[in-house]
């Protein structure tokens, strides 16, 4: 049986008995003695999120804390258990022992229908009507001229394993200007998984194929690639089996290659649960810590630096996902920037983005917080204390649990 984590109860402080709770300054003077306890803005509610990363919210009417559910993760699971053809919400119909009978003989009819019609068909002169495949191909255009195949394939290949084909080469095509026959700056990428496809878009979508490219006619353009199907057609005629017995073969060939890619996906998903060990806690998963973000005496140079880099970065992070805070330590020397995202996801695609991307000729660092190093920042809220000379280990464990504290509740 799951324990039940023990939730955090309002208190009755006097400064916050003297302000409501929804007036604009409930949020300065919270009603929750916790630290772990935080007034969301979007909702206007007070939510709350354990050691496991479960989330709650606090229900005014009712005095109490109710789970937030995760639609997008609600939907994805009520997907994963639908059967095809099936209405979830329609009535289930109860039949008596004759109906059963009756419907059990009308399937037992249809079965060798069935097998008649399978047998006896015409193939030629059937339309078919399958399943569509899904996508996984990318369009990526406004590509550098001299673009090489390898670049495409090792950048890409973050999104996603990329398919090969029957010559053991991606499946990377790229486009050549009809006159020249020159490379015009655009290709098709096919990955294995559908997935890989909106990972792609939001990764390098409007971003540099090269390190250090700054100019906006070299960023990428990448999106869901659309096909045009046309029926093949039988110019032989059927005359022989050749073409059937060709086409099995390349079936059997590509089935080949899609077991050995998703072999080779099973291996990286291995790895994963090797590293998982070395992974920061998961309450920090959300958290990205930027470096090389700025240097002080640019702060020092425009004092407005810090509100407009706070925009631009919220910006720039909120295209691969929500961002519930943005904070800025204006006394570290290495430019430090805290992002944290609603979802882990989100936080990983921000990693992928972001690292050794370049900002004002620095080169970016970013990687999870990993609930250890504590950084410092001027004003109230600051966690740290600049003057602190203190070497007893127990006290810098504290003070790590209040700075990661700190972290949790922006």
């Amino acid at each position: 049986m799951e324990n039940t984590p023990k939730l955090p109860t309002p208190t009755a402080r006097p400064d916050a008995q003297s302000i409501p709770t929804g007036s604009e300054n409930a949020e300065a003077t919270p009603a929750f003695v916790d630290p772990r306890v935080h007034f969301d803005k979007t909702t206007s509610k007070w939510q709350f999120e354990d050691d496991d990363g479960r989330e709650y919210e606090w229900i005014d009417s009712k005095q109490t804390w109710t789970p937030i559910i995760d639609e997008d993760l609600w939907a994805t699971q009520q997907a994963a258990y639908s059967i095809d053809g099936v209405d979830e919400n329609s009535p289930v119909p109860s039949h008596s022992k004759k109906d059963k009978k009756q419907i059990r003989i009308e399937k037992q009819l249809q079965k060798k229908n069935a097998s008649n019609n399978k047998r006896t068909r015409d193939p030629d002169n059937e339309t078919t009507t399958s399943t569509p495949q899904r996508n996984t191909a990318v369009y990526v255009s406004r590509l550098p001229l001299d673009t090489r195949l390898e670049e495409l394939k090792e950048c890409f290949s973050r999104a996603g394993l990329i398919l090969v084909d029957a010559d053991n080469q991606p499946k990377i095509k790229l486009y050549k200007d009809e006159s020249t026959h020159v490379f015009n700056g655009s290709a098709l990428i096919v990955f294995l998984k559908s997935e890989s496809v909106d990972l792609a878009i939001r990764l390098f979508d409007d971003t540099s194929l090269r390190l250090g490219s700054a100019s906006d006619q070299d960023r990428m353009q990448v999106s869901r690639a659309e096909f045009s199907h046309k029926k093949p057609t039988d110019h032989t005629g059927g005359l022989d089996g050749r073409n059937t017995q060709s086409s099995d073969q390349q079936r059997k060939k590509r089935a080949k290659k899609v077991e050995k890619l998703k072999s080779k996906l099973e291996e990286w998903d291995s790895d994963d649960d090797q590293a998982a060990s070395r992974a920061p806690p998961p309450r920090f998963a959300k958290i990205v810590v930027l470096k090389h973000m700025f240097t002080l005496s640019e702060l020092k140079e425009d004092p407005t630096l810090l509100i407009d880099l706070k925009e631009d970065v919220r910006e720039e992070c909120e295209l691969l996902g929500e961002v519930t805070n943005v904070t800025l330590y204006d006394l570290e020397s290495d430019g430090i920037i805290t992002v944290k995202f609603k979802d882990p996801i989100a936080a990983q695609a921000c990693i992928l983005k972001m690292n050794k991307r370049f900002f004002a000729g620095r080169q970016v660092e970013a990687f999870l917080y990993d609930g250890k190093c504590r950084y410092r920042k001027s004003g109230p809220g600051s966690s740290v204390s600049t003057t602190d000379t203190h070497d007893d280990d127990l006290e810098e464990k504290r003070r790590l649990e209040e700075f990661a504290k700190f972290l949790e509740e922006q």
